[in-house]
């Protein structure tokens, strides 16, 4: 079984990552810190999404990037998140140096689910003293 997953992910991938398909759209350093609306990058992702056949009437599995400071303030994103339906792990990040609050929910991808979902990343990041770096999706047929 192929894995296919298609991501606007602020960062470039790390190394060991376990992806067969994706398709990386990077912006500008700083661009996380700013509160915006869904880019239209998102809109490229969707629509890379609708190129490879996912059907988007169906709800996807989103996995969100946080990248913290601390393990405790990671572990209390998480908490935060899961009040609001997301599953989120904790793990210190490929470098050693953060925190990554791994955060995936079920979500219709839209471009105002999309956009909910980010504010509230950020939110969280601004809060905590963290990046958020993005989202990706599985390609769901």
């Amino acid at each position: 079984m192929r894995l296919e997953r298609v991501n606007s992910r602020l960062r470039t991938r790390r190394p060991n990552a376990s992806v067969a398909f994706a398709i990386l759209v990077t912006l500008p350093v700083g661009c996380s810190h700013q509160p915006h609306p869904t880019t239209d990058l998102d809109q490229e992702v969707i629509d890379q999404l609708a190129k490879v056949h996912s059907d988007l009437r169906q709800p996807h599995s989103l996995d969100f990037y946080l990248y913290l400071p601390t393990k405790a303030k990671a572990a209390s994103a998480a908490f935060q998140l899961s009040e609001h339906g997301y599953n989120s792990v904790v793990k210190r990040d490929a470098d050693g140096k953060n925190w990554l609050c791994l955060a995936t929910k079920n979500i219709i991808p839209d471009k105002l689910r999309i956009h909910e979902a980010q504010e509230r990343m950020r939110a969280l990041a601004a809060k905590y003293g963290g990046e958020y770096d993005g989202w990706e999706s599985e390609v769901k047929r």
